[in-house]
């Protein structure tokens, strides 16, 4: 029988025995990213050891979030394992507060990355580059050039010129001579290709200059810093963290020793500067800062389309009245929620309503209620109303319970579904002085013909509610980015673009052995992919699922053409006239058109039983 369709998930009608590979993602992957949420011990050590890596591989991403470059130049060990499982599942993890280097200027680039896409670049030789680069101690080709960020002085190739770094580096033999050679000769053809053959001696200018300073943590420390009015050299013989302080006067164009400085400016970037007559003393460079841009700050901030009438009303109130509820379509597979707040009095009503991107396949009611909770709870922190009292309302009784929970997370109780998101929400909930989350009936609206303005608040608010996120889930399309990860959760997987929220082994196991299946339909079936896709594999899962192992195995054998018939003893050698009729050779299709009258009767028995299985059902 073919691998492929043996190893393939039940839903595309394969047999779902995984080959080794697939198995060990599963159990490394799953046992990570529990550990990660649990916060303890081992997940300290994981971050140590994540930490060191990323150090090592000298990228200024995440190299578990970003695992399209090859770091098989570093040492081999587990984090590698784990990048390259997760590069070929097309996946990625994403890690809350995980020390990562950042550019330090506009243009500026991890030298690593740069040069691992050369083209024709050999492994041994990006070892030999990364065995410099963590000598001379530096991350990005900012800090390898000079502070003017125009070019690269000659001495940074000399084998003695080492940054002033704060981070703990590996201690290492110095590289040797062809090492340098083959560094130089890497760095030049990524940052300055346009002088190649610049000689030993002479400064190699960059193709792109640098642009403005970032302001960022920087861990090699410069001489001289800047500010628009004060310049600080370091160090001096007092201690390394006491620099000398120049300041400036009114317009004047110079500066003047006043004194010294023990912490540098939050604002300050490098510079260089050179001592004229009087004591004046002139920087080399132009005062130019700017904020590093958040692109991530942009992902986490939150998706709800949200509409007030009055914030400062519900701020100025000593009491808040909140509900929150969600709307699934299991046809769609779609599903969203909407929130309301209001005062007592029913002033400053404020509301907002989101679809919920996750894997649409494990989509349910439960995920919908719980993102409308977590929706309304982050948008109360984040406008200044968690310290008010607060009365939240839920028509899920399951939700409710499981948010007002104190039982602490287990390994074992992440496996659950919902818990990344109930311990999300749970952290969040932490900052909030006086909030009550309470179960209330759901479509009392459907109970009798009480008129909506007679019923009270709680209940008017989740009738509300639950029209509104209804309205929302019409009116939603299909995502086109990955949904933003979980504040709160610590660690985050993502397959393709979907959040693994549940059933972690088996979504990543369809990511190993679905694309091969996939293309493996399309060559038996002779058509494209956009046809495949059109057929309702989610049935075919759910019918699999129900049959014995045996059962399940003869369907994936009659699906894809390997039922031990005629056409496949003929393969063998054997004959491949029909048994039974005698008459023509046995395919897959005769099964259903013999004359015999034995195989007639046997073909209307198997569709009155088919009949009397779907009519109960």
């Amino acid at each position: 029988m073919n691998r492929t369709v043996l190893r393939a998930p039940i839903e595309l009608g394969g047999i779902a025995l995984p080959n080794v590979q697939t198995i060990q993602d599963q159990k490394g992957i799953v046992n990570v990213m529990r550990q990660l949420q649990l916060g303890k011990e081992i997940a300290t050590d994981f971050r140590i050891l994540l930490a060191q890596a990323q150090l090592d591989s000298g990228l200024v991403h995440p190299i578990l979030e970003i695992t399209d470059i090859d770091i098989s130049y570093i040492e081999p060990g587990m984090i590698v394992h784990l990048h390259n499982w997760l590069e070929a599942l097309d996946g990625s993890i994403v890690i809350e507060n995980q020390w990562c280097p950042m550019p330090q200027r506009v243009n500026d680039e991890s030298i690593m990355a740069k040069l691992s896409k050369l083209p024709g670049v050999k492994p041994r030789e990006l070892q030999h580059a990364n065995q410099c680069r963590k000598y001379m101690r530096v991350i990005t080709i900012a800090e390898l050039s000079s502070v003017c960020g125009r070019h690269i002085e000659p001495t940074r190739f000399n084998g003695r010129w080492r940054a002033k770094s704060r981070l703990k580096w590996v201690r290492q033999p110095a590289p040797t001579g062809p090492m340098w050679d083959t560094f130089r000769r890497l760095v030049k053809r990524a940052f300055c290709s346009r002088n190649m053959n610049r000689s030993k001696d002479h400064k190699i200018p960059l193709d792109k200059p640098l642009g403005s300073w970032y302001k960022v943590t920087r861990h090699v420390e410069y001489e001289v810093y800047r500010t628009q009015n004060i310049l600080c050299k370091w160090p001096l013989e007092e201690g390394p963290s006491i620099y000398e302080r120049y300041e400036t006067v009114g317009e004047a164009n110079y500066f003047t020793r006043q004194g010294i400085r023990h912490r540098l400016p939050h604002d300050a970037h490098p510079t260089s500067m050179s001592e004229g007559r009087d004591g004046h003393f002139h920087p080399d460079t132009q005062y130019d800062i700017i904020e590093y841009p958040q692109e991530r700050q942009r992902e986490m901030d939150d998706e709800e389309e949200v509409e007030t009438s009055s914030l400062e009303t519900l701020q100025e109130s000593e009491e808040i009245i909140a509900c929150s509820d969600g709307s699934y379509d299991p046809i769609e597979q779609k599903a969203a929620f909407n929130w309301r707040i209001v005062t007592p009095s029913e002033q400053g009503l404020t509301t907002g309503s989101a679809p919920v991107n996750t894997n649409p396949k494990y989509l349910n009611s439960y995920r919908a209620e719980f993102a409308g909770l977590r929706g309304v709870i982050r948008y109360m922190r984040k406008n200044g109303l968690h310290h008010k009292k607060i009365k939240l309302y839920c028509d899920g009784k399951s939700c409710v319970d499981a948010l007002n929970s104190n039982q602490d997370f287990t390994a074992a109780s992440l496996e659950r579904a919902k818990s990344d998101i109930i311990q999300a929400t749970q952290k969040i909930m932490k900052d909030f002085t006086d909030l009550t989350i309470e179960w209330i009936k759901g479509h009392q609206d459907e109970d009798d013909e009480m008129n909506i303005k007679d019923r009270p608040l709680p209940v008017r608010l989740n009738i509300q509610c639950d029209l509104a996120a209804k309205e929302c889930l019409k009116n939603c399309i299909k995502p086109t980015k990955r949904a933003p990860p979980l504040e709160g959760a610590k660690a985050t997987l993502y397959l393709g673009m979907n959040m693994v929220t549940s059933e972690m082994s088996e979504q990543i196991h369809f990511a190993a052995e679905a694309p091969a299946m996939m293309t493996h339909i399309q060559n038996y079936l002779r058509c494209t992919d956009e046809k495949v896709k059109e057929i309702n594999w989610r049935i075919i899962g759910r019918a699999k699922k129900r049959l014995k192992l045996h059962e399940s195995i003869r369907i994936s054998k009659m699906m894809y053409g390997w039922i031990n018939i005629g056409t496949q003893k003929r393969k063998m050698g054997q004959i491949d006239i029909c048994p039974c009729c005698g008459n023509e050779t046995e395919t897959q299709h005769h099964l259903y058109t013999c004359t015999n009258g034995t195989m007639k009767q046997t073909l209307e028995d198997s569709i009155a039983t088919a009949k009397t299985k779907l009519a109960k059902q």
